[in-house]
């Protein structure tokens, strides 16, 4: 009897941590020009970004690194870039956790009437966008 319930025992004390995850909470730090400017998580309400483009030079750029404490294993994931009309200005591929985007050329795009504001996601399964955070360039 004593080695039925032992045997039990341990078979609870190996499967029950392998069917249950803790509570994960990816999040992404912000920079411009390699100076932090906002942290955000996916609890976090209306992430959101205002930039002067009197503060945005030629070479200015806005870096996303974006963390999670679980392992994906080698998920193709992109950077996803809409318009305020929700239309996909453009994506970038993710090779690591860092994702660089030029915001010249978003000045660019947006001086052509192709929206207000830039909402930026990320996408890890073809049609799952996460949303990161809306970027306004204030002029």
């Amino acid at each position: 009897m004593k080695k039925i319930l032992l045997t039990i025992c341990m078979l609870f004390a190996i499967t029950i941590p392998a069917l249950c995850q803790a509570d994960t909470i990816d999040f992404w730090h912000v920079y411009l020009d390699n100076k932090l400017i906002k942290e955000f998580s996916l609890i976090t309400d209306n992430p959101s970004i205002e930039i002067k483009q009197s503060d945005i030079n030629k070479n200015s750029i806005l870096t996303i690194k974006y963390f999670r404490d679980t392992y994906r294993h080698k998920c193709k994931e992109y950077l996803i870039v809409r318009n305020s009309e929700n239309e996909q200005i453009f994506k970038i591929r993710r090779s690591n956790s860092r994702q660089n985007l030029k915001l010249k050329r978003l000045i660019k795009i947006s001086s052509k009437g192709k929206g207000s504001y830039f909402i930026i996601n990320l996408r890890t399964i073809p049609d799952l966008e996460t949303p990161l955070f809306t970027l306004t360039l204030i002029k």
